[in-house]
């Protein structure tokens, strides 16, 4: 078994939304990644000093590598830490990529089942937290 195509480096990940791109301060954002062949993991934290503005869903965005095209029901997901966020729905959200992406998009627990994550949830003191492993 031979590794012939390894890559380690680093990304910087921003939070926006998918109508509309907010004004954010960041006390801390940064991320890394492992590239083995086609599968990229990346590890990230966000922690927002101030947001103000934007709409729609939460999108990561700068993801270091394009997603591939996985067909219907089939993109990666991961699952994510988010806190202090402005909602009783604290806790663990969904990321996922959607074909030949290169951000994230955001999803939580609502009311029992599952809904998109408002970019309107995060605040001043926000942070979202992940590992995620996808294929290029």
């Amino acid at each position: 078994n031979k590794l012939d195509d390894y890559e380690e480096g680093t990304w910087t990940p921003a939070i926006t939304g998918t109508t509309g791109a907010p004004s954010v301060g960041y006390t801390n954002q940064g991320g890394t990644y492992t590239k083995v062949g086609n599968a990229v993991t990346l590890f990230f934290g966000i922690r927002l000093a101030s947001i103000s503005g934007g709409s729609g869903t939460v999108r990561i965005t700068g993801l270091p590598f394009a997603s591939g095209g996985y067909g219907a029901y089939q993109n990666p997901f991961g699952v994510a830490t988010a806190q202090v966020l402005a909602t009783s729905q604290e806790g663990p959200v969904l990321l996922y990529v959607e074909d030949n992406n290169s951000s994230l998009q955001g999803r939580y627990f609502n009311t029992n089942s599952d809904a998109p994550l408002p970019l309107s949830l995060f605040q001043g003191g926000s942070y979202i937290v992940c590992t995620f492993t996808y294929q290029l």
